[in-house]
């Protein structure tokens, strides 16, 4: 399962992703951060057998926190180059 929200800002990004990773590490697979002019975008890759209720759970504390975002095709191309050559992209 792949979820894509929007932050308005680093330290908030930040906040979330240090939550994330503390509470729900085992079903967190990926997290990839790209900045935008105007907010910064996160995409989480979450383990597809999570039960509907954490699921839920998760949804809630990200929709408290930000916004979930729908990408336009540069957007979508850019997060599935990171997917297949990370290092390269980031040059």
């Amino acid at each position: 399962m792949v979820l894509l929200y929007c932050f308005s800002n680093a330290s908030l990004a930040q906040r979330v992703l240090a939550n994330l990773r503390r509470t729900w590490r085992s079903h967190l697979h990926c997290a990839t951060v790209l900045f935008l002019n105007d907010c910064w975008l996160v995409r989480l890759i979450i383990d597809p057998a999570l039960d509907l209720e954490d699921f839920k759970d998760w949804q809630a504390f990200l929709n408290d926190n930000g916004i979930p975002y729908y990408p336009s095709t540069p957007i979508d191309r850019a997060f599935d180059d990171l997917d297949i050559r990370p290092v390269r992209k980031l040059r």
